[in-house]
């Protein structure tokens, strides 16, 4: 993915500590329901996703999401959340919980 983007990397913890970045500022590591609606705002910008319709158990190919859509949409989430995702093996047939995993995993420490 370090050929899609430049963007500076984070030191994370979890559980809602606070977070310096390289570039000085911080912020509150988001949990699994913030992570969701986020996903859930990006799908529905994105792709005219309905948020009822993207819950945690629904799976990727039933949003009509390939490999590379979902490449995008973590691409958005770098940029929102301000952090670089360097692990982004996703399981095959993965389901947004799987999505939110690969996040907060990118985010611990």
């Amino acid at each position: 993915l370090s050929f899609f983007s430049t963007r500076f990397t984070s030191r994370i913890t979890l559980n809602g500590t606070n977070h310096v970045h390289q570039n000085g500022s911080t912020m509150t590591t988001p949990d699994a329901p913030q992570i969701l609606s986020l996903l859930q705002r990006l799908l529905a910008d994105k792709f005219d996703i309905p948020k009822e319709s993207a819950s945690p158990e629904t799976r990727l190919t039933e949003l009509g999401l390939d490999s590379m859509l979902v490449l995008d949409v973590l691409l958005e989430v770098e940029d929102e959340l301000g952090v670089k995702l360097d692990d982004l093996a996703i399981p095959r047939n993965a389901t947004l919980a799987d999505v939110i995993a690969v996040i907060q995993r990118n985010l611990a420490p």
